[in-house]
């Protein structure tokens, strides 16, 4: 699609996602610090800071569509939902899938898009359901020998080893837990007028 836009994301997985669903694209992330945002809800926390990175970038590309997500993964643990971010070491990654292993946890993506025009800006959120196998230690040790749970949120790339490896099913949009839901793309689109 010959569109102006600027993805205003360092993931080089969203970045394939967009390539291959036929978008033309820049990348410029904002770079905010995320932890001073706070919500009610998750679903209003990654909207929000997926609004937040969104501004950020239109202000360098006021000409532009802009276009920002952010993605949580949430895991119920020890009666808690708990986010689980990008794993810092093995240990954190190990820690990380055993507690998903053998359970259902929601993966929220919001995005905001910013009009190039009219500058409307349009912002929603996705929810998927991720159902994990059961995982024995050395199943997991072996994923994470892979290399590749650093640097993804939970731990995990469904769009990597992980979708045959550890993952009995996945409800919802499969583009969400890459972190760019694509219908929902779609839809901010014809919102902001394109």
């Amino acid at each position: 699609m010959d569109l102006n836009f600027v993805l205003a994301s360092s993931s080089p997985a969203r970045a394939q996602l967009l390539k291959n669903a036929g978008y033309s694209f820049i990348v410029d992330p904002a770079h905010l610090d995320e932890e001073s945002f706070v919500a009610p809800t998750y679903e209003l926390l990654v909207q929000r800071l997926s609004q937040e990175k969104a501004r950020v970038v239109k202000a360098r590309h006021p000409d532009a569509f802009v276009l920002a997500a952010d993605t949580l993964i949430l895991c119920e643990y020890d009666g808690v939902e708990q986010i689980f971010g990008k794993p810092k070491d093995p240990e954190h990654a190990a820690m990380m899938l055993q507690t998903l292993q053998g359970k259902t946890h929601q993966v929220l993506t919001g995005l905001c898009l910013i009009g190039a025009d009219t500058h409307q800006e349009a912002s929603d959120y996705e929810v998927t359901y991720v159902t994990f196998k059961s995982l024995s230690l050395a199943d997991i040790d072996a994923y994470i020998a892979t290399q590749e749970p650093f640097g993804k949120s939970g731990g995990y790339a469904i769009q990597g080893i992980a979708r045959q490896a550890l993952v009995e099913k996945i409800e919802g949009d499969e583009s969400n837990v890459v972190g760019l839901p694509l219908k929902l793309l779609s839809n901010l689109l014809a919102k902001v007028g394109h």
